[in-house]
C-alpha cells in the first residue's frame, strides 16, 4: 500500500511510506532551493514520487493538511475522483476521508509525527507552536498503534514572541512573506550571552501581547518595547532581552509540562517550539517525565509525514514499531561508501571536510549526511566558521556529535536519547579545550548522540579520527542545506576556507 503525504505551508514537504516503511521523506525546500519554501508545487509532486519509482496512478491514499489545495489538484488530475467532506476543524474533527485520502488537522500531525518515529510503546504527547487549524498546542496519549484523547487547545503563543522579536527588534527579516520569522534559532544562541531579569520578562509578555502597529519594521508582526532596536547584538541590552525570553520560554515550558504529567513517564513532544533545545533539557531534569523523544523535524517540515504515519498507524490499523527511526530519508543518489580510514585521518589532521554521504537527512538540522565535520578543538574554530565559511553572525554557536560511550565522560545534565540534536547539555569543564569549538560562552552544547547502530559509518569515522567528538554544521551557504552532489560540489567551491570535500567514495583536496 502507498501513501502519499502533502503539506504546502511554509516549510512544506512530502513523503512516500511503502506498507509503512519510509520510501522518502524530505523538504520543498531541498527541491526548490529556497529556504522555508511553502506552497503547492506539481513538479515536487512529480519528483518525489520519480525518486520511488511510482507515479499518481501507484497511490492508494492521500494524507495532507491542506484541503483547498489538495481538492483544487485533485479535481484537475483525478477528476474520477468524488470530493465531498467538510474542511476539519481543530474544534470539531481530527481527521476526514474522502474519497481515497485524508486531511488531518495540523497538531494531530505534529502529534503522530513525534509518536510514531519514538522508541515508546505509550507516552504523552505534546505539541506547541505558532498555530495550526485554529489552535497552537495539544494533548493526547499514544497507546500502541493509537493516539487517544486527543485534546487541541490555545496556550500563550510564545512562538509568536519569538517570531516577532526576532522580525521587529532584531531586524532579521523574512525568508518569503509565509515565513514567520526565521531568526528564532540565532536569538536562542544569543541568549547563551545575555542574563536574564524579571523586569525585561515583564516587558516582554506586556509589550508583545499588543496588537501589531504599523509603523513597526514589518508591520505583519508584533513587537517588543514599541519596535526597540536590537539589531546590534554586541551590546548587553540586545543579548539580556534574549536571555530573558528564553527564561520565559523555559519556565512556561515547564510549567505546561508539569500540568500534564498523568504517570506516564515517557513523553513525545512535537511543533515549532520543540526547537528551543534550551528549554527541553531542563523536561527530563525539572519534571517527573524521564524520557523525551522528539523528532528530527518537530517543526512543520513533520506535517507531511506526520498525516501519512496517522493514516497508517491509526486509521488503517496498522502496528506501531519502537525500533530506532532513522532521519535519512531523502533521495538516494548512489554516491557510493566513503573511506573510513582516510577521512578519520583527515579529521585527525584537523582538516575542516563537507561531507556528503547517503541520504539527505529530514528536518531542518543536519545529522552527519550533509555536515561540515572538523575536530571541535581547533583553535579559533568557530570564528573561523562563521566570519570565512558560512558567513554569518559572530555568536552562533556550533555542535557537537558525540559517540554515545564518550557523552557520560565529557557531558552533564543531558538526555541520553537525542538523536537528532534537539537537546542541550553541559560542557564538563575538562573538556572545555577539547570542544571548545561547540561549547557556548555559558558552558552548554546542543549534542547529538551518536549510537553505532545509528549511522555506522559516521561513527567508525570518529573512532578512526580518536577524536572525543566531531564539530557538526549543516553543509550550505546562505541557503537550504545542499541535496545534490552536483550542490555540494558548487557550494564546496565558495568555501574557500574548507579544506577536503567528500562526496561518497570520493574525495576531493585544495
Amino acid at each position: 500500500m502507498i501513501i502519499l503525504g502533502l503539506y504546502f505551508g511554509h516549510n512544506a514537504a512530502a513523503c512516500v511510506l511503502k506498507d509503512g516503511e519510509v520510501l522518502i521523506n524530505w523538504e520543498l525546500e531541498r527541491f526548490t532551493r529556497i529556504k522555508h519554501d511553502f506552497g503547492f508545487s506539481q513538479e515536487f509532486i512529480d519528483k518525489t514520487l520519480e525518486h520511488c519509482g511510482l507515479t499518481m496512478n501507484d497511490v492508494d491514499h492521500i494524507a495532507c493538511n491542506n484541503p483547498g489545495t489538495i481538492t483544487r489538484w485533485i479535481e484537475q488530475h483525478m477528476p474520477e475522483r468524488k470530493l465531498n467532506f467538510e474542511v476539519p476543524s481543530a474544534k470539531t474533527l481530527e481527521y476526514k476521508k474522502f474519497d481515497r485520502g485524508y486531511i488531518v488537522n495540523h497538531h494531530l500531525a505534529h502529534a503522530a509525527s513525534t509518536y510514531y518515529t519514538s522508541p515508546f510503546d505509550t507516552a504523552t504527547i505534546f505539541t506547541w507552536d505558532g498555530g495550526g487549524d485554529s489552535e497552537n498546542s495539544s494533548v493526547s496519549q499514544g497507546v500502541g498503534n493509537k493516539i487517544e484523547q486527543y485534546k487541541p487547545d490555545a496556550r500563550k503563543n510564545l512562538a509568536a514572541y519569538w517570531s516577532s522579536i526576532t522580525i521587529n527588534n532584531y531586524r532579521m527579516k523574512r525568508v518569503h512573506a509565509w515565513d514567520p520569522g526565521s531568526g528564532a534559532g540565532k536569538v536562542m544562541g544569543l541568549a547563551s550571552y545575555g542574563n536574564a531579569n524579571e523586569n525585561l520578562i515583564e516587558k516582554i509578555e506586556r509589550t508583545l501581547s499588543e496588537a501589531p502597529r504599523h509603523e513597526y519594521y514589518d508591520p505583519r508582526a508584533r513587537a517588543y518595547n514599541n519596535c526597540e532596536d536590537l539589531s546590534d547584538t554586541k551590546t548587553s541590552n540586545s543579548q539580556n532581552v534574549a536571555a530573558s525570553l528564553q527564561s520565559l520560554t523555559t519556565r512556561t515550558l515547564l510549567t505546561e509540562i508539569k500540568n500534564i504529567y498523568t504517570g506516564n513517564q515517557n513523553l513525545c513532544y512535537a511543533g515549532g517550539l520543540a526547537l528551543n533545545c534550551i528549554a527541553n533539557r531542563e523536561i527530563i531534569k525539572q519534571t517527573k517525565f524521564e524520557k523525551l523523544h522528539v523528532p528530527p523535524f518537530p517543526n512543520d517540515t513533520g506535517l507531511a509525514i506526520g498525516c501519512a504515519l496517522y493514516i497508517w498507524h491509526h486509521v488503517l490499523d496498522n502496528p506501531k514499531k519502537t525500533s530506532y527511526f532513522s532521519p535519512y530519508t531523502g533521495p538516494d543518489y548512489n554516491v557510493g561508501q566513503p573511506d573510513i580510514e582516510r577521512v578519520g585521518n583527515l579529521l585527525a589532521d584537523n582538516k575542516v571536510i563537507c561531507y556528503y554521504e547517503g541520504r539527505s537527512e529530514s528536518g531542518p538540522r543536519a545529522l552527519g549526511h550533509r555536515s561540515i565535520l572538523c575536530n571541535p578543538g581547533i583553535d579559533g574554530i568557530r570564528d573561523r566558521l562563521n566570519y570565512k565559511v558560512k558567513m554569518r553572525e559572530w555568536y552562533r554557536p556550533y555542535a557537537p556529535i558525540i559517540p554515545e560511550e564518550n557523552a557520560k565522560e565529557m557531558l552533564l545534565d543531558y538526555n541520553e536519547w537525542s538523536p537528532y540534536m534537539q537537546t542541550s547539555a553541559i560542557v564538563k569543564h575538562e573538556y572545555d579545550e577539547a570542544l571548545s569549538g561547540v561549547t557556548q560562552v555559558d558552558g552548554s552544547t546542543r549534542a547529538q548522540i551518536l549510537k553505532h547502530d545509528h549511522n555506522e559509518t559516521l561513527y567508525n569515522i570518529i573512532q578512526q579520527s580518536k577524536l572525543p567528538a566531531l564539530l557538526n554544521t549543516s553543509f550550505n551557504y546562505q541557503e537550504p542545506i545542499v541535496e545534490t552532489p552536483e550542490q555540494a560540489k558548487a557550494t564546496f567551491d565558495r568555501m574557500k576556507d574548507v579544506d577536503v570535500l567528500v562526496i561518497g567514495d570520493k574525495i576531493y583536496e585544495r
